[in-house]
């Protein structure tokens, strides 16, 4: 699975990817991983993580892999999600945790959709500040 900020525009651009915000919740519920909570291990709830990346991926595309690009000090810090931090205070719940996936999933789109409409080069200063040369600041 790719990190969303090695992305290309294409391969985020919502215009290309259909997507049902209000069916997010359902779906994240009905992959596999949402029903395999991993309790508190903090290897399981990484690979747990993980394995949700990966099942949202194969069910949306790679445009959905931003879902847990975490503003601050996330899983994948430096992007514009704030219903995702990490696996560590994002897990709560088998009730909760796949309400914060779907959430960070549509937060993500809803920037994605943002950026779309915004001059270019204006998406990212919009919402995230990254330091100069940061590795994860996409190039669109």
């Amino acid at each position: 699975m790719r990190e969303a900020w090695t992305l290309t525009w294409p391969e985020v651009d919502p215009d290309r990817h259909p997507f049902d915000a209000a069916a997010a919740p359902a779906v994240v519920r009905a992959l596999a991983p949402a029903a395999a909570f991993p309790g508190r291990d903090a290897t399981a709830r990484r690979a747990w993580a993980d394995a949700m990346g990966s099942a949202i991926v194969g069910h949306y595309g790679r445009w959905a892999s931003g879902w847990r690009w975490a503003v601050g000090e996330g899983d994948l810090d430096g992007g514009p999600v704030r219903a995702w931090c990490c696996f560590n205070h994002s897990i709560t719940t088998p009730e909760a945790t796949p309400a914060a996936v779907a959430a960070g999933l549509v937060e993500w789109r809803g920037w994605l959709e943002e950026c779309a409409t915004a001059s270019p080069g204006s998406c990212r200063s919009r919402r995230m500040s990254p330091a100069p040369g940061n590795a994860r600041s996409p190039t669109w």
